[in-house]
């Protein structure tokens, strides 16, 4: 009787987990397929020397392009840049920022609060001269009006050494809020670099190529149902123990 309580206590844990992973709380009859705003897209820079100005001031100009809908039915959109963003500056410590954002209507099916919204990124950053890297910030954040989706900007960042470096990387944040169709959102992704230029004059190269930051990304990897299957085994193997133990 007591290796049956066991399986039966271990098969109540595992249907919680199968149930974390679903998505019973989209409701029974609506799926969402809400898809949010490309073709407006606005491309700036900020640095310590010239302040705002528009990508393409640098000879570049930054890209939005719509995704595939994700599991979460949600069909999202990249930024990215023609080229590599190439900031020449001189005496000491300095910070450049890229912010892509595009605003517009969503359309399609309403995507309700408490889903999963994952983010993708892969840019490089490369200093020349006697130039070298200290830190990165890289946000991203949906909002309607001034309100976001999330509880707080999703965010990474890192610090940094040496004259050059490839980031990648990603995860899924969740959503207190939830994305309505037919209502006006801003999408954004602001890339902050700090760096130092050495003795003279150096620059910073940003290249963020396509598909590099990817907003409800279709590659981000989540576990695959034979991972539950994995933890239901150990479960299992631990009950056994545990009755072993006993007896």
């Amino acid at each position: 009787m007591a290796i049956f309580t066991g399986l039966k206590q271990t098969s109540a844990i595992f249907t919680v987990i199968l149930g974390m992973g679903s998505f019973a709380n989209l409701g029974a009859t609506t799926i969402p397929s809400a898809v949010l705003p490309t073709g407006n897209l606005a491309c700036n820079t900020t640095t310590a020397t010239f302040g705002a100005q528009p990508c393409s001031t640098f000879g570049i100009n930054g890209v939005d392009a719509a995704l595939t809908a994700g599991l979460d039915g949600i069909t999202g959109l990249k930024f990215y840049l023609s080229g590599g963003l190439a900031d020449n500056e001189s005496n000491g410590a300095k910070t450049t920022t890229v912010a892509l954002t595009s605003s517009g209507t969503v359309t399609g099916q309403p995507a309700p609060a408490g889903i999963f919204v994952p983010f993708t990124y892969d840019f490089t950053l490369a200093t020349n001269n006697n130039g070298s890297l200290s830190s990165y910030s890289l946000a991203f954040d949906i909002k309607q009006g001034s309100t976001s989706i999330f509880s707080s900007t999703p965010t990474f960042n890192g610090t940094l050494s040496g004259k050059s470096a490839t980031l990648t990387g990603g995860n899924q944040f969740a959503t207190i809020n939830p994305i309505t169709s037919g209502q006006t959102y801003t999408v954004s992704a602001l890339l902050t670099v700090n760096w130092n230029t050495g003795a003279g004059a150096s620059g910073l190269t940003i290249t963020v190529p396509q598909n590099s930051l990817d907003v409800n990304s279709t590659t981000f990897v989540t576990p695959e149902p034979a991972s539950f299957g994995l933890l239901a085994v150990g479960f299992l193997a631990f009950g056994a123990l545990r009755h072993r133990r006993r007896a």
